[in-house]
């Protein structure tokens, strides 16, 4: 009985609810709202939106203002003859809609500044809970753990700076080259543009980039340099790390040996490849995509026993509809159309069955245990809390564990630290969502404009000699003055006030698309072992690159005995002075010891 107000067609989703324990059915279009607008020809095409318009909520007051205009004019009034005229100077009014034209604009001003703040602050916490993630997936990557798949160092491969080589992707173009022809221009955007392309046509187009870059290719064989490059590894690396390159199709994550040109509709989330990512990547990232979606879930909705869905996130779907306008499947009932024209903000109940339709995607879902701790904790600052010792939990568990590697802890630190400012600024977002425009100002500014509706029609009525002119200036000043009422009551809660609200399932899917980067592995043109094998056979490289356990023994095998006695020799003398340093210590801490014992 409570989707009287939004009646829901096509329900086949279940969503997870954090504040009940019981399921919600939810479209299977996912709801977000925020107004899309294009700038036509002077903003005229503006003028024929309606719904999260504010001007024709001030038209309203307008209408109301030509009734006391037309009913001052016409009607037999005696306090309006000339000889009892009630104004001796239209300044007696003036000061009146002075006075409550400043109330107006402190108020837009603050409900604007409230507006900007809130988005900035979901911003600032979607970066910074980004940016912990991804340095620990860094840092995550220099475990020993992928030393069989990691690139070459350059650091081993110094001697490389001797050669004349340069780390450009594309040749240089010289002055001859200069003026490109179109069909080449166009087939270089295509070719080189970061969006993929689906037109068959156009990438046939691109072809034309490919023998142009041959003929510059052989324009450069004279160069007195040389390009450091080997054929890119699009799988990240991963396909090392699974030791099957032998095969005729090697395996990977999200890149498919087999068939090289095609890209996964899951992006680096795909299994394509045939294997899955790291364990511990996809920990970190679902935790962090959980501690991201019952943070902006909270700020939209923070009622005890209402329910605040989740989802399941599903990669290669197209981007949440922002536009409320635009999303089939919802009906509404004409009496909720109207309470949304005039501004009628949303009941506790009917932003509760608003927002179930508005599940938030979690990257691998949210399972039984997640959902039932998160409905024990009480409050939406506990909820939020509750994930957030969770991914600091994994963080510290793991670097203690080692699976990050040699990392110094200050370098662990600066993760908790963006873990601490994304909290921070969570909080500055509640307190916009929790604390509302204060009372006070918004009695006065209401009072005010009521007070207006009548009077600058009777201003009007006596100092305006065509009745025309006196209905159209009435219409419009009270019009004006109640849009900017309107304004404020609009921006000054960005959580709560459709459609003019933050698009929060559409950020969510951003952040989960950006989170999925984490799987990419290491970079495709780093690997350039096809030309330390081709110019430097000889050249000791990348020696991260042999796993651990097989270091000791080869490295054993490929000494002499005389560089062993040697170590062995050194290895002695490094006993004896460490036994030495020892003896000194202990003869030192000793005096101390009998001084301060006498004294």
């Amino acid at each position: 009985t409570k989707f009287n107000e939004l009646s829901l067609c096509n329900l086949d989703l279940t969503a997870v609810v954090i504040s009940e324990s019981r399921p919600i059915c939810t479209s299977s279009k996912v709801l977000i709202i925020m107004i899309l607008y294009y700038k036509g020809a002077f903003n005229f095409n503006l003028l024929l939106r309606v719904s999260g318009s504010s001007a024709y909520r001030g038209m309203i007051a307008g209408c109301v203002s030509l009734i006391f205009y037309f009913w001052y004019t016409f009607g037999n009034h005696e306090i309006f003859t000339e000889s009892k005229d009630p104004f001796n100077h239209p300044n007696a009014v003036l000061v009146l809609v002075s006075a409550v034209s400043l109330i107006i604009v402190y108020k837009v001003s603050n409900s604007y500044g409230r507006h900007w703040e809130a988005y900035g602050r979901v911003f600032e916490m979607m970066s910074r809970f980004q940016d912990a993630t991804q340095h620990m997936v860094a840092y995550r990557m220099q475990c020993d753990h992928f030393n069989i798949m990691k690139p070459p160092s350059y650091y081993d491969c110094f001697e490389l700076n001797n050669m004349n080589l340069t780390r450009d992707r594309e040749r240089a173009l010289n002055m001859k080259q200069c003026n490109l022809p179109e069909s080449v221009r166009s087939a270089r955007a295509i070719k080189k543009s970061i969006n993929y392309i689906q037109d068959e046509s156009k990438k046939k187009l691109s072809n034309e980039w490919d023998e142009y870059e041959e003929a510059i290719e052989s324009d450069h064989k004279d160069s007195y340099s040389e390009y450091l490059h080997s054929k890119p590894r699009l799988d990240g690396g991963w396909g090392k790390l699974f030791n099957d390159e032998n095969e005729e199709f090697p395996t990977a994550t999200y890149y498919n040996f087999s068939k090289p040109n095609e890209i996964s509709c899951e992006g680096f989330a795909g299994t394509d490849g045939g294997r899955t990512p790291d364990l511990l990547l996809q920990e970190m990232i679902h935790l962090t995509s959980l501690l991201c979606a019952v943070a902006l879930s909270t700020l939209r909705n923070d009622v005890d026993g209402a329910e605040s869905p989740l989802d399941m996130y599903r990669f290669g779907e197209e981007w949440p509809e922002v536009d409320s306008t635009k999303i089939k499947g919802i009906k509404m009932s004409v009496w909720s159309r109207f309470r949304r024209i005039v501004g009628a903000e949303l009941s506790p109940e009917e932003r509760t069955n608003y927002n179930a339709t508005r599940p938030l995607g979690v990257i691998g879902g949210v399972s039984e245990a997640e959902i039932r701790m998160l409905q024990m904790a009480r409050g939406p600052y506990a909820k939020t809390q509750l994930v957030f010792n969770w991914v600091s939990e994994i963080f510290v568990r793991e670097s203690l564990s080692g699976s990050v590697g040699e990392v110094e802890s200050p370098l662990i630190s600066r993760s908790m630290q963006f873990l601490s400012n994304g909290m921070a600024q969570y909080n500055h977002a509640r307190k916009i969502m929790y604390i509302p425009f204060p009372f006070p100002h918004a009695q006065i500014s209401v009072f005010y404009m009521l007070v207006l509706v009548p009077f600058i029609p009777l201003m009007l009525s006596q100092y305006t000699a065509a009745t025309w002119l006196g209905a159209v200036l009435s219409f419009l000043a009270v019009s004006c003055l109640c849009g900017l009422e309107e304004v404020s009551r609009e921006l000054e809660n960005p959580f709560r006030k459709p459609p003019n609200e933050i698009p929060i399932c559409t950020l969510q899917a951003q952040f989960n698309e950006t989170l999925i980067v984490a799987y990419c592995g290491y970079h495709p043109d780093a690997y350039f072992d096809d030309f330390l094998s081709s110019q430097c056979p000889d050249q000791n490289r990348n020696k991260t690159s042999i796993p651990n356990n097989e270091l000791p023994e080869k490295a054993c095998d490929e000494l002499s005995d005389t560089d062993l006695d040697k170590i062995q020799s050194e290895i002695e003398q490094h006993c004896k002075e460490t036994q030495r340093l020892r003896s000194l210590l202990e003869a030192k801490v000793s005096g101390r010891k009998i001084r301060s014992t006498k004294q």
